[in-house]
């Protein structure tokens, strides 16, 4: 079964590339995952491993932000750059399947 991360097994691999780009507000590598993910009409469990990803990057975030290593200015920079792939999620959806092709 192949995904936007590539085969099955490989998940782990590409799950922890996303993360460690929302890790390092890395605007354009979060932006190209996301836009591969929505361009292979990914499968549920893509979908959780993409979620789980997205979810594991903004903890590492708030982590760095308690402990001092990220500022306000980088809790911005993360909120733009989700908004920006929540966009692109939620346009995806609303677009009818035959204009994905």
């Amino acid at each position: 079964m192949n995904t936007f991360f590539g085969e099955i097994k490989n998940n782990r691999i590409h799950q922890e590339e996303l993360t460690r780009a929302i890790e390092y507000l890395d605007k354009s590598k979060v932006i190209q995952i996301t836009e591969n993910f929505i361009n292979t009409n990914p499968d549920d469990v893509t979908k959780e491993v993409f979620k789980s990803a997205m979810k594991d990057g903004v903890g590492l975030i708030t982590k760095k932000f308690e402990v001092g290593e990220y500022n306000i200015k980088d809790i911005i920079i993360i909120r733009n750059i989700l908004d920006e792939v929540l966009g692109l999620i939620s346009h995806s959806i609303q677009e009818p399947d035959h204009l994905n092709n």
